[in-house]
């Protein structure tokens, strides 16, 4: 995920959508920001569409991203198993 900085206007609507976490307010320039460590592209900041400039996108992924929002993304089947997504939870004790 990204954020388009440009037109954020720091309302932190989208924080309570992210499992993970990852939406930071940053208050000295007012604008969230994504933890890209953390997120591990499951979208679901994305579908509830609260942001009142829509400012989050989903940007090119590289592998490891790709792989993160197959296991991550609970809407997405698996290339190879049509099983959708696992969930966050899974996924971020994988990583740790």
């Amino acid at each position: 995920m990204r954020i388009d900085a440009e037109t954020c206007i720091g309302c932190q609507e989208g924080q309570p959508y992210c499992p993970m976490g990852c939406i930071l307010h940053d208050e000295d320039q007012n604008i969230c920001t994504i933890d890209f460590d953390e997120c591990v592209e499951c979208g679901i900041c994305l579908r509830p569409a609260v942001c009142p400039t829509d400012v989050l996108h989903q940007q090119e992924l590289d592998e490891m991203r790709e792989l993160r929002q197959a296991f991550s993304n609970p809407l997405i089947p698996h290339k190879t198993t049509s099983v959708p997504g696992r969930g966050t939870e899974e996924i971020r004790r994988t990583r740790k």
